[in-house]
């Protein structure tokens, strides 16, 4: 898979990795050699979204992409 700035993905909850629904909406904000910089989807009534990132190997292994959905 191959990770792009600007793209939404779907991370799944750890505490319910089965169930989906439970899942976070991120958008992709910057990418380096060995991490992935990302926010999470607004909560309703905020301007923006929490600021977290993960080894580029995690978000490989845990994000789906959300098709059809671009910045």
């Amino acid at each position: 898979m191959k990770i792009q700035i600007g793209t939404w993905y779907i991370l799944p909850n750890t505490l319910r990795p089965e169930d989906r629904t439970l899942g976070y909406r991120v958008v992709v904000t910057d990418i380096d050699r060995k991490t992935v910089h990302f926010e999470t989807e607004p909560a309703p009534g905020w301007a923006k979204g929490t600021p977290l990132s993960l080894s580029r190997v995690a978000f490989r292994k845990l994000a789906t992409p959300e098709r059809g959905v671009q910045l």
